[in-house]
């Protein structure tokens, strides 16, 4: 809990669990090339703007940051092909133990 609440004090990832987001899906499935994509988080708001979010429960790493950031860039290009113009993605390090800070890396 207190991990959950050290997160949750960085004021754009508290933005992401407002309800104020008209659309909100959690492991939304893009089905193509024969494999699944499931972001783990889709805030779609009233304005049709788009925020993608991929939690990440491991160290922040330059290999981890190629590696995740060109698995939520191919979600938000799947949003632009099936019509979305304004899309963001963001990944969420946690960490993987409970001294460790989190870290939003926006794409």
């Amino acid at each position: 809990k207190a991990h959950l609440n050290m997160a949750l004090q960085d004021a754009t990832a508290r933005s992401w669990f407002d309800v104020s987001a008209e659309c909100v899906y959690n492991e939304m499935s893009f089905y193509g090339n024969k494999q699944i994509k499931r972001p783990d988080r889709v805030l779609i708001d009233k304005d049709k703007n788009v925020i993608v979010i991929d939690y990440k429960f491991c160290q922040k790493t330059d290999q981890n940051i190629r590696k995740y950031s060109s698995q939520v860039t191919q979600y938000v290009n799947l949003f632009h092909q099936i019509g979305y113009k304004n899309v963001s993605g963001f990944v969420w390090y946690l960490g993987d133990d409970i001294n460790y800070k989190p870290e939003i890396i926006r794409l």
